[in-house]
């Protein structure tokens, strides 16, 4: 059985991880300055389909919100297990190396 090579760009897994961070912090700001325009009651008039039009409006509004929110907790956690996956990836060629080094001193 032939190994394969396996090669991992941690740069490109930083990087990843800051335009997911970037990303999370957009979807934050986003939910918030939804959270903070409210549908005003009464906007399209009182009557029934008024008060019916409002309802349908301000359950979007709310659901916009939470879509939001839930885009920044998945984006916050792509975003931590690519920086992880860069530190486990670094560490291990680090110790890679460092027996490789040592087992050349042994000679």
């Amino acid at each position: 059985m032939v190994a394969e090579k396996f090669e991992v760009n941690t740069e490109h897994l930083i990087a990843g991880g800051d335009f997911c961070r970037y990303a999370a912090d957009s979807a934050r700001e986003a939910a918030e300055h939804l959270a903070g325009a409210d549908v005003a009651p009464g906007i399209f008039g009182d009557f029934a389909e008024a008060h019916q039009v409002h309802g349908k409006l301000s359950a979007a509004h709310q659901q916009h919100q939470t879509q939001l929110q839930g885009h920044h907790a998945t984006l916050t956690g792509v975003s931590a297990k690519a920086d992880k996956a860069a530190q486990v990836f670094t560490a291990t060629d680090e110790s890679a190396a460092d027996g490789i080094n040592s087992a050349g001193e042994q000679f």
